[in-house]
């Protein structure tokens, strides 16, 4: 859910990111879909980020989307958690244990 003004809106859907074929009851998400988001988190810059339980990694900076996933070198498209720390650097928490440091181009293992 998204805060537009002073309407709430399904981030989701507006953008079409959710599959025709859904049953929206939880299972599997299609890829290139943002139906199971666990985390959400806003940058300093503004962007907001998505953290999806099937579809990896979304960008959001106001006009467009990127979708991050295993193509894009993480281990799993299951996150868990997105901090961004003092020094602005974008951390992602995994299912599998694994963090992940965004470098502003690409995610770099650090555990």
């Amino acid at each position: 859910m998204l805060k537009e003004g002073d309407s709430i809106i399904n981030f989701s859907s507006k953008h079409h990111l959710i599959h025709p074929n859904s049953k929206r009851n939880g299972e599997k998400s299609p890829k290139g879909t943002l139906e199971h988001v666990f985390t959400i988190a806003e940058d300093k810059k503004g962007n907001i980020w998505f953290g999806d339980r099937d579809a990896g990694i979304w960008k959001y900076d106001g006009h467009n989307l990127e979708n991050y996933t295993i193509k894009d070198g993480l281990t799993n498209d299951f996150v868990l958690s997105i901090y961004e720390d003092k020094n602005s650097e974008l951390w992602f928490g995994m299912a599998d244990g694994s963090v992940y440091r965004f470098n502003g181009n690409t995610f770099e293992k650090q555990f």
